[in-house]
């Protein structure tokens, strides 16, 4: 049998255990958790995660154009991307596929056979890395804009504060416009100096 017809007849039970060894990647309550419940609206990651390797795992074994699924491979690397994993383990989830197809069907490929699949695999292993380093930026700015905008909150606020103390001052010295006292009529006029005569 060719390369092709073998990864056809074993389509289903490689994608299984390229899941399998995927979610290796998390807990074992969360893998259990992404794997049980695919229901979009109760675990979109799970969903988008099972649903995105279904498709990726496809257009392998059908040797298709990765730009094909340009579209899938992204939303399962954002996923990664925001998980935090880092590169390594962020994109070799694509490398799990290989170890799937050896455990799988290695026994009945040859060597030249496994070296076709993993170049296809290389293949789409360089886009996911440019899309996983794209994402973690977006990520990074997005934090650093958070940061700044916190930054600006609380400059805002000290200000607000100061500004309220001043104004409390303020109105706590005391009132320099107050009319000018009365003359006291009691007091008697001042008499004039004898000594000031005119000749």
């Amino acid at each position: 049998m060719s390369l092709e017809e073998i990864l056809q007849e074993k389509r289903k039970a490689i994608k299984a255990r390229w899941l399998d060894l995927v979610l290796a990647d998390y807990s074992p309550d969360t893998a259990k958790f992404l794997k049980s419940k695919k229901d979009q609206f109760d675990n979109p990651v799970g969903h988008t995660l099972t649903q995105g390797l279904d498709v990726l795992g496809d257009a392998l074994i059908d040797n298709r154009d990765v730009a094909e699924v340009d579209a899938t491979l992204e939303d399962v690397i954002r996923i990664r991307a925001v998980q935090e994993f880092p590169p390594s383990v962020g994109v070799g989830f694509l490398f799990a596929l290989k170890r799937a197809v050896e455990l799988e069907v290695g026994k009945v490929l040859g060597a030249e056979d496994l070296r076709t699949f993993d170049q296809r695999v290389d293949g789409l292993v360089l886009r996911a890395f440019d899309l996983y380093m794209d994402c973690r930026a977006q990520i990074f700015e997005l934090r650093i804009d958070g940061m700044r905008r916190g930054t600006l909150d609380v400059r805002d606020q000290v200000a607000l504060r100061k500004a309220k103390r001043l104004a409390k001052k303020s109105s706590d010295k005391p009132d320099n416009t107050a009319k000018p006292a009365k003359p006291d009529k009691t007091a008697k006029p001042d008499k004039p100096d004898k000594t000031d005569k005119t000749d």
